[in-house]
């Protein structure tokens, strides 16, 4: 497959390293993998053998861990329990942005998925990046509602 933009692809499955070893991944290509799910260590010692970018996700529950800091390239904050698209926001789940930020020494981008719309957008500015589902979805322009999305997010920058 050839592309010329960067990104991510998001697995949120126990045992991950059975998806990835069926993907025909690129250096262009971040994965993302979920710190609580069985197999992470495996998969993210695979996914460096292939020089290719990891990232981790940390559910709202969990600590932010230092286990992968000289490996990964994003970390992902859920601000939802995964699961399900359409859930609300877990406010307190944005101040972990700030810790991550400290922990890894700005090393890493971090980014924050579930809940993410444009009443919401404004507190996840210091992120360095956001994943939208389902009010993406729902909207009835989708390139206006990117458009705002991202007028609002850079605007709290």
């Amino acid at each position: 497959m050839n592309y010329d933009f960067n990104f991510d692809i998001h697995i949120m499955v126990n045992s991950p390293i059975n998806i990835i070893k069926k993907l025909n991944l690129t250096n262009k290509t971040t994965v993302i993998v979920h710190n609580e799910c069985g197999g992470v260590e495996e998969s993210v010692n695979f996914l460096k053998s292939l020089n290719i970018p990891v990232g981790i996700a940390f559910n709202p529950e969990s600590d932010i861990s230092l286990r992968y800091h000289e490996i990964v390239k994003k970390i992902l904050l859920m601000t939802v329990i995964p699961g399900f698209g359409g859930q609300k926001m877990i406010k307190k789940c944005v101040n972990k942005i700030d810790v991550v930020k400290r922990i890894y020494n700005d090393n890493v981008f971090v980014g924050v998925d579930g809940g993410v719309n444009l009443k919401t957008i404004h507190m996840i500015s210091k992120s360095d990046f956001f994943v939208v589902g389902s009010e993406f979805f729902r909207s009835v322009d989708k390139g206006s509602y990117i458009l705002d999305l991202k007028r609002e997010y850079y605007r709290n920058k």
